[in-house]
């Protein structure tokens, strides 16, 4: 009895030392995204056992302002490259401005060919999140956002990624979101790209785990397949520095 909970007691202060010996690596991460990130950190704790990610998914704005207000992130990982130079410029930061993922906003419909201005159609907010800025942009080209409006027929989610989860749930059968999510909604009669997207990141401190961080998600083979596996490609080498 003795000599089992000596073992179990020293089993648990082995496990208790080794998560004490982990550094910490705080990112933030615009819901768009989440898919990706999420599937890439499970694979990169296992490459990096010595790091233990913690990850803030939301809107963009959302995250921004938190770590305006002191909250403990040190990378930022946003949906355009406005969010990362608004920090860089305000947090007076060194570090450059990466672009590590090309995605695309798309126009779901489930029954028809042709979208209609006098049925409702899902965004992200597009005040505050970038695919919303998108969707809302294409819309006023398409001569679309008018009559929208006028008829009460914008629904806005939160962030990019809520946006299937309104549209299922409210029987919606129009909306704009990123392709990653396309697959949530149900088969659509007419999908169609409205526009490219590029995502930035920007690191907030210098850490060795950031550093393996952000060489992973620029150079790494297996970050690559994840972001074809949700719909996403990397960028050239050559275009993924902003000085």
């Amino acid at each position: 009895m003795g000599k089992a909970f000596i073992l179990i007691f020293f089993t648990f202060s082995m496990l208790f030392s080794h998560a004490k010996d982990k550094e910490k690596l705080n990112i933030a991460v615009a819901s768009s995204m989440s898919p990706v990130i999420t599937e890439t950190r499970s694979f990169f704790e296992n490459l990096y056992p010595q790091c233990q990610i913690s990850l803030s998914i939301a809107g963009s704005s959302r995250l921004y302002n938190n770590i305006i207000q002191g909250a403990d992130y040190h990378i930022f990982m946003g949906a355009d490259n406005i969010w990362p130079q608004k920090l860089k410029d305000n947090l007076s930061l060194k570090s450059p401005i990466i672009a590590y993922a090309n995605g695309q906003a798309f126009l779901w419909i489930k029954n028809s060919e042709k979208i209609d201005t006098k049925r409702q159609i899902v965004i992200a907010n597009y005040q505050t999140t970038p695919y919303g800025q998108v969707a809302y942009h294409w819309l006023i080209k398409e001569n679309l956002w008018d009559n929208f409006e006028k008829n009460k027929m914008i629904i806005t989610a939160s962030s990019a990624a809520k946006v299937p989860f309104i549209t299922i749930q409210g029987g919606f059968t129009q909306a704009i979101l990123p392709r990653a999510f396309l697959d949530q909604l149900p088969k659509a009669t007419k999908t169609q790209p409205i526009a490219d997207m590029q995502h930035y990141m920007i690191s907030l401190q210098s850490t060795s785990c950031q550093k393996k961080w952000e060489d992973f998600i620029i150079n790494h083979k297996k970050f690559s397949y994840i972001l074809n596996k949700f719909h996403y490609t990397q960028p050239f080498k050559r275009e993924t520095k902003i000085d």
